[in-house]
């Protein structure tokens, strides 16, 4: 979904209205090509809202960026809070894809309910986890699973800053 060299600003504009309050695109009234002016443009696709602009598939937050910065984005495009069809100036932010990765949600196969822990069985301790340099790191074992996890909280703000998903968002710690 990468930008055309032929999709300006100028163009985003003349077919394009952007709420800033809502994050919503809707079609402005002389764009052509039968499309439905004044109504919301974009289909839900895998939770991201997509346009179809001259044959070409474009990602709604991608579009919404370029408006408000009046540039296309030079690599992905993180949403604060993980709502992927929030497309508010104020909830995305450019980033790189390790950044982006690094607020990503807790993984479906996880089962102890927070990012980066784990149960040792054997030993009968939650692990926590991290990510240093693209590799894990132990972060250390912990009798209760919010321990282990408010350990991996620490970890996270301090190796990722505003990118940091953490567990416990009304924590003190948090940046």
């Amino acid at each position: 979904m990468k930008a055309k060299d032929d999709f300006s600003l100028e163009y985003a504009r003349a077919l394009f209205v952007l709420d800033e309050s809502s994050g919503i695109l809707t079609w402005r009234h002389g764009s052509g090509s039968g499309r439905p002016y004044g109504k919301p443009a974009g289909t839900l696709r895998l939770g991201y809202l997509t346009v179809i602009v001259d044959g070409k598939q474009y990602a709604v937050h991608r579009i919404v960026f370029l408006l408000k910065h009046g540039r296309w984005p030079k690599g992905d495009i993180d949403h604060r809070e993980g709502e992927r069809a929030d497309n508010r100036p104020l909830e995305i932010r450019e980033a790189t894809r390790s950044q982006n990765l690094r607020n990503s949600k807790l993984s479906a196969r996880n089962k102890t309910g927070f990012k980066g822990v784990s149960f040792h069985s054997g030993r009968q301790k939650f692990m926590a986890w991290g990510r240093v340099d693209g590799r894990t790191k132990y972060l250390g074992s912990f009798d209760t699973a919010d321990a282990a996890a408010r350990a991996y909280d620490a970890h996270a703000i301090l190796r990722h800053g505003e990118f940091a998903r953490i567990n416990f968002p009304s924590s003190p710690q948090r940046i």
